[in-house]
């Protein structure tokens, strides 16, 4: 939760799904990046704070996004662009692409 102490003045992954995925391939992502997690096999696991998948859906027009939150406070902290690319080859092992953005959250 934005609200909790870690999760501040950190720096957050955020992957734009493809709107033209099923709800089926969103759920696969979805779970494989949870498993990720769990089994750190993503890296730097311990450096995650919180995971969600958000429904930014409108208007009939589908848009889900996955947010990790890190206890990282630095963009051009390495860690970051592991945790990015292994996000990516996720997506990639799928058959697809997400398009990734990293921000520090304020």
């Amino acid at each position: 939760m934005w609200e909790d102490e870690v999760n501040k003045d950190c720096v957050e992954v955020r992957a734009q799904i493809p709107n033209r995925l099923t709800m089926r391939a969103i759920n696969a992502f979805w779970e494989d990046v949870v498993l990720d997690l769990i089994t750190h096999k993503i890296p730097n696991a311990v450096d995650i704070a919180g995971i969600r998948m958000c429904d930014k859906s409108r208007g009939g027009n589908s848009q889900y996004r996955l947010e990790i939150w890190t206890k990282i406070k630095s963009v051009q902290d390495p860690r970051i662009e592991d945790m990015n690319r292994h996000v990516r080859n996720v997506a990639e092992a799928n058959g697809y692409r997400v398009d990734i953005k990293i921000a520090n959250r304020q």
